[in-house]
């Protein structure tokens, strides 16, 4: 077999190789919603804070759902959050941060989110925090080369202060652009976790 035979079949097997890749089912890319990163304080001594389950608002085909990236007409790859729903991963991620921060954290639940609710609470919690998820959805499209990216997020918190009584409502809204060339599972991850810590931040970093 001469030379050009050898580089008219490797062209044509090449060729077939990228319409393959191009061409694929579409699948489902599984993203851990978690708390990334460390606390820049710590409190001092020990406090325990209470933590309720954020409740998922979102008007979306299940609670798993983040968002898709179009990859073709008709196409579309999935974003579901995993292991668990995006509430969970949520409350999860507030947890943790807590955690991080020194504090010891007890679930809770019932808490009504307002501060005559704060009577009910076990008198040994300093803190409890609750809230929903309004948004929290990533929109994607694969273009030539790249994939852009929409991060919507909108969650608001209540932090209830057990000792005086008063609850702090604090709503937060982020939107973030992106254009990731080489897309993939942990991009998308990081992309998602550092902007829902700068939420968990602002709720929880002053608290001592």
């Amino acid at each position: 077999m001469n030379r050009v035979k050898i580089l008219f079949i490797s062209f044509i097997i090449l060729f077939g190789l990228l319409v393959a890749v191009s061409c694929r089912t579409p699948g489902t890319y599984f993203i851990g919603v978690k708390y990334a990163g460390d606390p820049e304080t710590s409190i001092q001594g020990t406090a325990l804070i209470g933590m309720q389950s954020f409740l998922d608002k979102r008007e979306e085909e299940s609670k798993n759902y983040i968002g898709a990236r179009i990859v073709g007409k008709d196409q579309k790859e999935l974003f579901l959050s995993s292991p668990v729903s995006v509430a969970d991963s949520v409350t999860s991620a507030f947890k943790e941060y807590a955690e991080k921060r020194g504090f010891e954290v007890k679930s809770i639940s019932g808490w009504d989110l307002s501060p005559a609710g704060l009577k009910t609470v076990d008198k040994g919690l300093k803190y409890v925090v609750g809230g929903h998820i309004e948004k929290l959805r990533c929109d994607a499209t694969k273009r030539v080369g790249r994939t852009n990216m929409v991060l919507e997020i909108k969650i608001t918190t209540y932090v209830g202060s057990v000792e005086t009584g008063s609850v702090t409502k604090r709503p937060f809204e982020i939107k973030l652009t992106r254009t990731d060339p080489t897309f993939g599972a942990s991009g998308l991850e990081e992309f998602v976790n550092e902007a829902l810590a700068k939420i968990i931040a602002n709720t929880l970093a002053d608290l001592n």
